[in-house]
């Protein structure tokens, strides 16, 4: 409905974002709950020598293994060819709702940052250049966001802004 906040969409960000667009790369996953989306998945945001790292799917598409400087978001179809105007994020129901996951931050040391967090992003566009953040926004208007994890071997934050 007009004048109410879109649904949250999950982003996982580990590290640093990369300065160049990119085309994206999907894996598909299997979440609990979510099961109404047959090629659910994450697009990998940031390959290639600017962003050293990696994203690897295990344990038959039940385990997200993020290293480096990869950030991925949560879309409806992660399958085939990709473009970015192509993709829907996944729009958490969360009203009434739970959400759980674990996350291993034992090999993320200090001055490091592994974070999974909520936010209200618009659909994509043409490239990846729409990043959504409360303190700015992007191709728009500051978006809500909920940080469920920012972390590394000796803090662990979660915060609203």
């Amino acid at each position: 409905a007009e004048g109410l906040p879109r649904p949250f969409c999950m982003v996982l960000w580990p590290f640093l974002l990369a300065d160049t667009p990119t085309p994206p790369r999907g894996h598909l996953l299997k979440v609990q709950g979510l099961e109404k989306y047959p090629n659910l998945g994450v697009i990998e945001e940031c390959t290639g020598s600017k962003c050293p790292g990696s994203v690897e799917v295990t344990d038959n598409g039940r385990t997200l293994r993020i290293t480096g400087n990869s950030r991925v978001y949560l879309v409806e179809d992660a399958s085939g060819n990709i473009e970015w105007q192509d993709l829907k994020y996944v729009r958490l129901p969360l009203l009434g709702s739970s959400l759980a996951f674990s996350a291993d931050i034992s090999g993320i040391k200090c001055n490091c940052n592994a974070a999974m967090y909520l936010v209200a992003l618009p659909e994509p566009q043409n490239d990846n250049s729409c990043y959504c953040d409360i303190t700015y926004g992007m191709c728009g208007s500051p978006c809500v966001e909920l940080d469920l994890l920012e972390s590394n071997v000796e803090v662990i934050q979660t915060t609203v802004h």
